[in-house]
């Protein structure tokens, strides 16, 4: 996230121009991969502006403009380069706008970060970038999850996806300030920004972390097409009971799993409003009945294991809660067909189930 710094010099202020609205479009960005920024702001009165980038000792890099404009709101154009045309070095960047009449010279500042993944790192923010599967197939409704482990407070977080050019195909996080946390979870579906399925082929997810001078970049490489993991083709869609009001895109991951082996089920589930309470079960000797057009139930049943009770979810996409095949005592079950029931419940909203 920029920081930003504000002086005003020259004579009487009353009628110097006065600069507001300053900001960058985008940051970090990637010169390698096309990527660019604007740098974002508004005058009040006509003026002489000069916006230039400057490293971090001050010397300048760039001259951006500087011309004479009437009040109004601009943004210009960075592309990641010096005066002499070549990419500039991984780093945190100043650009520094000047408003000048004869009034006064206010100047702003703020910071912008170019990261071309170059160097992996300066700051040891980030660790642990994973998938669960390294090949996945959307039309199978297969996801790729991601998870990664965030080392410092107020880590701002972007993850995206990039093709064999290198060039942003999806931004899945966009600047997001996380904390210290382990396993944070992301998840993509094979879409990009266009929300048309990707060809099969073989992606990078790019994780990129800034705090304050800080930086580090992770990548993992994750295959779409034809999985041969029977595990990753085990997947299946929840049968729900709800208006998609409180919960979506509930599915099960390894479906048919051998707790001896250390594997688990996994439930996955988006929630789409804050405050929502979530209770997982288990059942055994329970039927998932079609009540209608996409209305379901369940038939007898009792439950074995609570994976989770009344827990509260805010607003998310790709939780997700595994079950290791034992019961409430933690002993493990026979070996056979049970299924799995997610509530979520939200005062003045109809309660909702998903079954599987």
């Amino acid at each position: 996230v920029p920081s930003f710094t504000v002086s005003q010099n020259g004579g009487g202020t009353g009628n110097a121009p006065n600069i507001t609205n300053y900001n960058v479009s985008r940051s970090p960005f990637n010169p390698d991969n096309n990527e660019y920024t604007y740098v974002n702001y508004t005058i009040d009165k006509q003026a002489n502006v000069i916006v230039i980038i400057q490293d971090s000792s001050g010397n300048e890099v760039k001259t951006l403009t500087n011309a004479n404009r009437s009040a109004g709101s601009y943004s210009d154009y960075w592309d990641g380069r010096n005066t002499s045309g070549a990419i500039v070095n991984d780093a945190t960047y100043t650009f520094k706008i000047s408003a000048i009449n004869s009034y006064g010279s206010p100047t702003v500042t703020g910071s912008v970060r170019v990261d071309t993944g170059a160097t992996d790192n300066s700051g040891d923010l980030i660790r642990n970038l994973k998938l669960d599967y390294s090949t996945f197939n959307p039309d199978n409704n297969e996801r790729a999850r991601i998870t990664w482990d965030v080392l410092r407070n107020n880590s701002n977080i972007t993850l995206d996806v990039l093709n064999s050019n290198n060039t942003v195909i999806r931004t899945l996080i966009d600047g997001v300030s996380y904390n210290t946390s382990n396993t944070n979870l992301s998840t993509w579906n094979g879409i990009d920004k266009y929300n048309d399925t990707v060809s099969d082929g073989t992606y990078k997810i790019r994780l990129r972390a800034t705090n304050g001078s800080d930086y580090e970049t992770e990548y993992v490489n994750v295959t779409v097409g034809n999985s041969n993991s029977s595990s990753n083709n085990d997947d299946y869609n929840a049968y729900y009971n709800s208006n998609g009001s409180l919960i979506d895109n509930v599915y099960v991951r390894n479906a048919t799993f051998q707790p001896n082996n250390s594997e688990t089920v996994k439930v996955y589930f988006d929630v789409l409003q804050n405050s929502t309470y979530v209770t997982a079960d288990v059942l055994s000797n329970a039927t998932i009945v079609q009540n209608g057009t996409n209305s379901y139930s369940l038939n007898g049943g009792s439950v074995v294991r609570s994976l989770n009770s009344n827990n509260t979810y805010n607003q998310s996409s790709g939780d997700m809660i595994s079950w290791d095949g034992s019961n409430n005592n933690y002993t493990r079950l026979q070996d056979g067909v049970y299924v799995i029931r997610l509530t979520a419940e939200k005062s003045n909203y109809s309660t909702e189930y998903a079954y599987k």
